[in-house]
């Protein structure tokens, strides 16, 4: 009896091998939810399955129960650990991104319990999202103070050094804080120059990058959007700044600017951009080389010179 009990018991676990195979073979979201559910329909606790099915369902609810099932599932014993020598991202830590994600729009309290688990993974072998993920959530909770003062923990901790959620977080928090003034305006600026690539996968003019060339900015981008998009206002003052600097060096995609140069001409700035870009280009007539990142601090002070830019 026992034999006839294993015999069936790996028929099942093939049969669920073979579906997972093909899944994670598969680029048709339809396929990939259809096999998802074949596989829980044989075993309700697979972590694949329940992962799977949550990438793939439209129903927020379902998406929150099968990441929440996968967690405990999937989570280490007490006194247990995950190897992290090789510096291999452990399928549990893509479970808590999925689940804070997810939580980070309904119930950003219990996304920063999840950033804070995320966190207890970082170190030498494995950066997780949990930070962005957390400054996210307590942006989105109204907790600006708490939020400057980890930014100030982090640069203090880091020899000055700011990260790049780190610096997006302050502004957004000094803006929903205290308002579009000078601290505010100087916060922007110093996000902007540490990563200016950001805003444009924020604000959807970039696509998603390629699988193959997976961008981690994108995902930082995604995390903290969900909180500058709770506040209009501050949406409008980074998509100004956004708007000048792609279009000062060619960051901006056509049809984004085919579709937010009449709000520019009716501001009256085109004039005064474009004017810029002729000394931009003239600059770079001169000097063949100057580097893009030259180009960026150029356009920066730019920037700090005619905040009017901000908050179109």
């Amino acid at each position: 009896m026992e034999e006839v009990i294993c015999t069936v018991n790996e028929k099942v676990n093939q049969q669920i091998e073979d579906l997972l195979d093909k899944a994670y073979g598969s680029e048709e979201v339809e396929e990939v939810h259809r096999l998802a559910q074949q596989v829980l329909e044989l075993d309700g606790d697979n972590v694949d399955g329940l992962v799977l099915l949550a990438d793939t369902t439209e129903d927020d609810e379902e998406r929150l129960r099968c990441l929440r099932r996968a967690r405990e599932l999937a989570a280490p014993a007490p006194g247990e650990s995950f190897d992290l020598a090789e510096g291999e991202e452990p399928f549990y830590v893509g479970i808590l991104h999925r689940l804070g994600g997810a939580l980070l729009f309904e119930i950003p309290r219990e996304a920063a319990d999840v950033a804070r688990e995320l966190l207890s993974f970082d170190g030498e072998e494995v950066v997780t999202l949990g930070r962005p993920l957390l400054y996210a959530s307590l942006l989105r909770l109204g907790e600006f103070d708490h939020v400057l003062e980890m930014v100030d923990k982090e640069e203090e901790l880091q020899d000055g050094e700011l990260s790049v959620e780190g610096a997006y977080a302050r502004a957004l928090a000094l803006f929903r804080s205290k308002g579009n003034g000078e601290e505010s305006l100087e916060a922007l600026l110093e996000a902007l120059g540490i990563a200016p690539d950001l805003p444009f996968y924020l604000l959807d003019f970039w696509v998603e990058p390629d699988e193959e060339e997976e961008d981690e900015l994108y995902h930082i981008a995604w995390f903290l959007g969900v909180a500058w998009l709770d506040d209009e206002e501050a949406l409008a003052w980074l998509t100004g700044a956004a708007l000048a600097l792609g279009y000062l060096t060619d960051r901006l995609p056509e049809e984004i600017l085919s579709e937010m140069k009449p709000l520019l001409e009716e501001a009256e700035l085109m004039e005064l951009l474009d004017g810029e870009k002729r000394a931009i280009e003239m600059s770079l007539a001169e000097t063949p080389d100057l580097s893009l990142d030259e180009i960026d601090f150029r356009v920066l002070d730019f920037l700090a010179a005619h905040p009017s830019f901000l908050g179109l």
